[in-house]
């Protein structure tokens, strides 16, 4: 009888696994392929071109990162309260995450729009840079908030096992960036030829477009919430302060990261345009490597954050040990693909040779990286957020990120003057620090918590 139970589970857990972590993979290599299409059009135009995109991005990856962190802390409730079928619960939630996104995009705007130089002065000294960088920033910058929105409910939505619209906003995304990056980049068809301003028009576009099909999809197609505008402007004291209790921590822990990985690349920034276009280059190859781990990542949240809200402890134990496993697999295939592709990836870029050879060298460091990262985002992500361990994993990234990694790689880059891609490795160390303390963590059930439980 129990052999027939632990089949039943085992169907149960790759079933829901492939259905939770293919849609987000899609999406994430759609995420990919349209900040691909950026960075190679872009390089086309020169280096400077790139390294001031990259540059000018850093507010917006720091934005987006904290909407990861506002959705992770509602991801952490809703699916526990998905486990138990409070639909209500899950919709004050939602509505809560949505509109706390969209001020804090504001806020972002506002500096983006109107200090765009000033912003840039923080990440490099470099004149030509951030002459240009600031022109993508301003424009950039006007589309954060409604990327707040959207972001934020299609990744809260997971957790009640809506994936599917996520792909779909990604691909329009895709195709709007390709088509009017090439009118506005290069000038085609008679348009005018705006370069790096040109790509920043082409996201903003997309960023309106995505958020009209969120719009549509929220209030007049989705069926399993039934959200309805009234419900952004109610204020649900109790699940506020809910919601502040489990989604600070996540947010805070997102944005730790967020702000130590732009800190890095201040680093590469004083290092020169070559440091920081071959970072570039490494990161979209990251990405790419990268769309299976972050799928499973997103995944293992809702695996056991669901089956601790059934309160079936026993199995979100199981349910970790196999998320521990698959993700040793996945970081192998990972680093394996960053190690074939090095060679080619570098062919799309119009930069010297040096910077070729550069982020080649990294891209070598990176394979071993991404390995590891494998690992700590499965329990960082998924496996501690879903068990209510957001708290622990927010104090983990803090000290191994601004105690470590910063530390050692500033010495390296600055005191030692140690070569880039041996930077890039102690940048990084924090991926192989994390992994050892989350398993020490997750020995034993005295890690699982029941965020609902006060509800009972």
């Amino acid at each position: 009888m129990e052999k027939n139970s632990l089949k039943v589970r085992d169907v149960e857990f790759i079933s829901m696994m492939f259905k939770l972590t293919i849609p987000v993979a899609i999406q994430n290599f759609i995420s990919f392929m349209v900040n691909m299409v950026d960075t190679v059009m872009l390089g086309a135009l020169g280096q400077s071109e790139l390294s001031a995109s990259s540059l000018g991005n850093q507010p917006f990856f720091i934005f987006m990162i904290l909407t990861y962190g506002i959705s992770g802390g509602a991801i952490v409730l809703c699916s526990q309260y998905w486990g138990k079928k409070d639909i209500e619960s899950i919709r004050n939630i939602i509505s809560i995450a949505v509109r706390v996104a969209f001020i804090i995009g504001l806020f972002f705007s506002f500096f983006a729009i109107f200090f765009a130089e000033g912003v840039m002065r923080i990440y490099t000294n470099d004149p030509i840079l951030i002459e240009l960088g600031g022109s993508y920033l301003r424009i950039i910058g006007i589309g954060y908030s409604l990327y707040g929105i959207t972001n934020t409910f299609l990744c809260s939505i997971r957790s009640i096992e809506i994936v599917k619209i996520s792909v779909l906003v990604n691909f329009v995304t895709l195709i709007i960036n390709i088509i009017i990056n090439w009118l506005l980049i290069f000038g085609n068809l008679g348009f005018p030829k705006m370069g790096i301003r040109g790509a920043a028009i082409a996201t903003v576009v997309a960023r309106i477009v995505e958020f009209i099909i969120v719009f549509v999809f929220a209030f007049f197609i989705d069926k399993k919430l039934q959200m309805k505008i009234r419900y952004f402007f109610n204020i649900n004291n109790y699940m506020l302060k809910k919601f502040l209790k489990y989604s600070l921590p996540v947010s805070l822990n997102e944005l730790a990261w967020s702000l130590g990985i732009s800190f890095q690349t201040m680093i590469f920034g004083r290092l020169g345009a070559e440091a920081v276009s071959a970072n570039s280059i490494t990161n979209i190859v990251i990405q790419m490597a990268t769309v299976i781990i972050f799928g499973i990542a997103n995944a293992a949240a809702v695996l056991v954050g669901k089956a601790i809200g059934e309160n079936r402890y026993d199995l979100a134990k199981n349910r970790s040990k196999k998320l521990f496993k698959i993700s040793i697999l996945v970081g192998l295939v990972g680093g394996l693909i960053i190690f074939f592709i090095r060679d080619y990836a570098v062919m799309f870029y119009n930069v010297p040779e040096s910077t070729k050879i550069l982020a080649k060298e990294q891209m070598f460091v990176a394979c071993f990286v991404v390995f590891f990262q494998s690992i700590s985002a499965t329990y960082m992500i998924g496996i501690l957020r879903g068990s209510g361990n957001s708290k622990f994993s927010f104090i983990l990234e803090l000290i191994v990120i601004w105690c470590v990694s910063i530390p050692f790689s500033s010495l390296g880059a600055f005191v030692f003057k140690l070569p880039i891609p041996i930077v890039y490795g102690m940048m990084k160390i924090d991926e192989v620090i994390k992994p050892i303390v989350c398993f020490i963590k997750t020995r034993g059930t005295g890690w699982i918590k029941d965020l609902t439980y006060s509800d009972k």
